[in-house]
């Protein structure tokens, strides 16, 4: 009998074993799974909301031709072939960009050409020239050896460029919301263009070029009677004119500018606001896109309100100082301008860190650069392989358009394509700009 019960209690105690070991591997089992589940969702919302704002955009831009081209067919009449053609086809194009499953290849007009380049790459680029020309001088002069070890060329070379850097950032942002005030608070005027986009980046360029010079001219190395050497404005004892200078960098680059982005994401969080409330159950596609845009201006008004807090302590010092030279002989004054410059420089650090965070487009983009470095195909290899997936796969209608002419293609599934078509895979489309629109 004493064996039996111990029996008992053995397999009893066994039982309890492996009931509580295949408890805690399904808790594991299902903590992992809902982790992968959530991530992927949280991934396919990310590219969702792109996909809004970027249809609603093309949606709005459509409604804008629709107008100019109703205008024209009541100007010229019925008898004007070309006006009705251009409004069926403006109306089927707003029919087929309703569905979700649009997919659209860009061909550039050549190779190497600057058709993509944005406001977010020369806010890039600005970061990558503040990181090169400031960080690492600025650190081991005023740090590490508290003199200028870097010759009497490189001290105004270096300011200049440091100036530089810091326009271009300004003006870039700028920029960038102006861009969104226009496409968000008045939907309905047409886009800025590509071509315009890089006449503004070219405006800024010069300005950002232009505005500094007299940095360029006036940084010299002064020495001292200890044979060490600064890198520093020599105004020749010039105060005022000194000070109206910093003054004027300081309203050009940081006020003037804080002053137009404050405007233009007070309007912008307004509006998507407005349209957040006066959202129903009736129209919760309004209100997804303004959750999409929603995203988009908190990455922005992240980067804005990051360049105010970095760069607004190095302004005050800078003319504090320049009004009155004596504050410099005060005992913390050294360590409270290496830190404001410190907090100034390290404002290009956190840009790439929040556009990787809170940006889609960027990360994808950044993936893609990744993958393009780590793995190198030939020219036209992705173009054709892409073409002739679409064309064996789906429905395809393809329109190409440059300055005096438009063409357009077609290939049904399970039907022969047409000479142009058959063309356009070999790879004729190198000089001629258009988009491919297949569906599914």
């Amino acid at each position: 009998m004493v064996n039996l019960v111990q029996q008992k209690d053995l397999k009893s105690l066994v039982s309890d074993i492996v009931q509580k070991l295949l408890n805690h591997f399904e808790e594991k089992i299902t903590s992992k799974f809902e982790c992968k589940i959530r991530e992927a969702t949280g991934k396919l919302d990310d590219k969702l909301d792109t996909l809004m704002i970027e249809n609603e955009d093309l949606r709005e831009r459509i409604r804008a031709k629709d107008r100019v081209i109703e205008n024209l067919v009541e100007k010229v009449g019925d008898n004007n072939n070309r006006s009705i053609d251009a409004l069926k086809l403006a109306n089927y194009n707003e029919q087929y960009s309703r569905k979700h499953n649009i997919r659209m290849l860009n061909f550039p007009e050549k190779r190497g050409a600057f058709v993509n380049i944005d406001y977010m790459d020369t806010h890039s680029i600005s970061d990558i020239i503040m990181a090169i020309f400031c960080i690492p001088f600025t650190f081991v002069a005023n740090l590490l050896l508290n003199y200028w070890p870097f010759g009497e060329t490189m001290c105004p070379l270096v300011s200049y460029l440091q100036v530089v850097a810091v326009f271009l950032s300004a003006y870039t942002l700028v920029a960038m919301s102006f861009d969104r005030y226009i496409v968000i608070v008045h939907p309905f005027r047409p886009r800025i263009t590509t071509r315009k986009t890089l006449c503004v980046i070219i405006i800024i360029w010069i300005l950002s070029l232009s505005i500094p010079i007299p940095t360029l001219i006036k940084s010299k190395v002064q020495y001292y009677s200890n044979t060490s050497g600064q890198c520093l404005e020599t105004w020749d004892n010039n105060h005022t004119l000194m000070y109206a200078y910093s003054t004027g960098i300081m309203v050009l680059h940081f006020f003037g500018p804080l002053v137009v982005l404050i405007f233009c994401y007070s309007r912008i969080g307004y509006n998507i606001w407005k349209k957040t409330l006066h959202g129903n159950d009736e129209n919760k596609r309004r209100l997804q896109l303004a959750s999409a845009k929603q995203k988009l201006i908190k990455m922005m008004a992240t980067v804005v309100v990051f360049y105010a807090l970095c760069w607004l302590p190095f302004h005050v010092i800078t003319l504090v100082g320049d009004h009155d030279h004596t504050i410099y002989d005060q005992k913390f004054m050294p360590s409270v301008w290496v830190f404001s410059h410190w907090l100034a420089m390290s404002n290009s650090c956190y840009n790439p860190i929040i556009y990787i965070w809170l940006s889609p487009k960027f990360r994808a983009g950044l993936q893609l650069a990744v993958q393009k470095c780590t793995r190198r195909k030939s020219k036209n290899c992705d173009s054709n392989e892409s073409l002739e997936k679409i064309g064996q796969n789906k429905n395809v209608i393809l329109r190409i358009e440059n300055r005096s002419s438009k063409v357009d293609f077609c290939y049904k599934k399970g039907q022969k394509p047409c000479a142009n078509f058959e063309k356009l895979l070999a790879g004729d489309y190198n000089k001629i700009p258009g988009s491919i629109h297949s569906d599914t």
